[in-house]
């Protein structure tokens, strides 16, 4: 039986409203097993959501400790707050805190400042952040391994928190940091981490390889996607959210097929949609598309971002040739090989180099823009993408 579930587009779930990512839980447990995990997607497609589901959910024999660490923009203030994390979520004790506290009171007669579970390090301790780093986890593996368990750090925005750190304390640094937390999951068999963030990790590698960064701080670690849903969970999460919100469509089967199709079962637009259901005298399938079409005009779900952030994400000589790619692809009702997207480039743009070209695909599938089929082919990952890059460039 369907149980109802109020719509909450961009709203904080409780994990057992998450629908359709049981199995996508189970493979990370399976792959946490052996190795830590970079967890990728588009945006609004619900990882923080997963990371919930994980933390809720812990395989037997795992602890796990989760954090947002958008707001951290030095590694002194990310051992300050694992520090937090470890001590108040694992109810450690006293005197595991002090043996902490006796390592920086040896650093240069340096004295920690006590803050409820928390603790607040001197400045003067901040070019010693690595030691400190690697005590933290050299104390808790002590801990971990009584109990014979593994633990897994759950850490969102990590991209954000590398970037800060390079602009802020410099490219060094956030290369030593990505270099530590490898070094530590390499030590310790029974540490795991998972990665995940609203920009790709590739965009802050790609900085520091400019400033001489040539090391692969992620090649441990495997790289899962968490897709949008199945058609199965797509249908079982509008349901759930129309009988929540006591909406009774025309056409039950078709306006939910128009529904879950028209927003590439992304459970973000779902939420929305079915939100804006709530307030329409008629629900059918007429009505659901021609709400998708007013988000898309009306830039409701903020599209336009995939278009400001090329700007943003790549090499300002490159956002020419991407565009000029996207507007190709967009336009075209199925997907293009390699040497007819040449063809048609050369129209545009006199000078176009193959492998340069095969470079920006790359890119351009890691950022989820496009996707290649197993022919090869190369078009856009979400059709509802596809349509609002048409209707914003003025290609319809």
């Amino acid at each position: 039986m369907t149980k109802p579930l109020k719509s909450n587009p961009g709203g904080q779930l409780a994990p057992d409203e998450v629908i359709g990512r049981d199995r996508l839980v189970a493979r990370l447990w399976d792959t946490l097993e052996g190795r830590s995990v970079v967890l990728t997607a588009e945006r609004r497609m619900g990882k923080t959501s997963v990371l919930k589901k994980l933390e809720a959910q812990p395989l037997k024999g795992f602890v796990t400790i989760r954090r947002d660490l958008e707001n951290i923009s030095s590694p002194l203030e990310f051992v300050e707050r694992l520090f937090d994390d470890i001590k108040s979520q694992l109810k450690l004790s006293d005197q595991w805190a002090n043996n902490f506290k006796r390592v920086v009171k040896s650093l240069e007669g340096l004295e920690v400042e006590v803050l409820g579970t928390g603790i607040k390090l001197p400045e003067k301790a901040k070019s010693h952040w690595k030691k400190l780093l690697e005590q933290i986890f050299k104390n808790l593996i002590e801990v971990v391994k009584k109990e014979l368990q593994k633990i897994v750090f759950l850490w969102d925005e990590l991209p954000l928190m590398i970037d800060k750190i390079r602009e802020t304390e410099g490219e060094k640094v956030a290369m030593d940091f990505l270099d530590s937390l490898r070094y530590l999951r390499q030590t310790y068999d029974n540490v795991r981490m998972v990665y995940t963030g609203s920009i790709g990790l590739h965009h802050v590698l790609t900085k520091l390889k400019k400033a001489g960064y040539s090391n692969a701080p992620t090649n441990d670690m495997e790289i899962i996607e968490v897709p949008p849903l199945d058609q199965e969970n797509a249908i079982e999460l509008t349901s759930a959210l129309l009988l929540g919100e006591k909406i009774t469509p025309q056409n039950s089967e078709e306006t939910v097929k128009s529904l879950i199709e028209g927003v590439d079962y992304v459970p973000f637009y779902i939420h929305s949609l079915v939100k804006e259901l709530k307030y329409e005298q008629t629900v059918n399938p007429d009505v659901v598309k021609a709400l998708i079409q007013k988000a898309i005009v009306n830039n409701n779900w903020e599209l336009s971002h995939f278009n400001e952030r090329i700007d943003t994400y790549y090499d300002a000589d490159l956002c020419l040739l991407i565009r000029a790619i996207l507007d190709i692809l967009a336009v075209q009702e199925k997907s293009l090989r390699f040497a007819d997207l040449i063809n048609l480039l050369k129209i545009e743009i006199a000078d176009v180099n193959s492998e340069q070209v095969r470079e920006v695909l790359k890119l351009l599938r890691q950022d989820h823009y496009l996707k290649r089929n197993e022919q090869g082919e190369e078009g856009f990952y979400f059709s509802l993408i596809k349509r609002w890059w048409c209707l914003d460039r003025g290609l319809v």
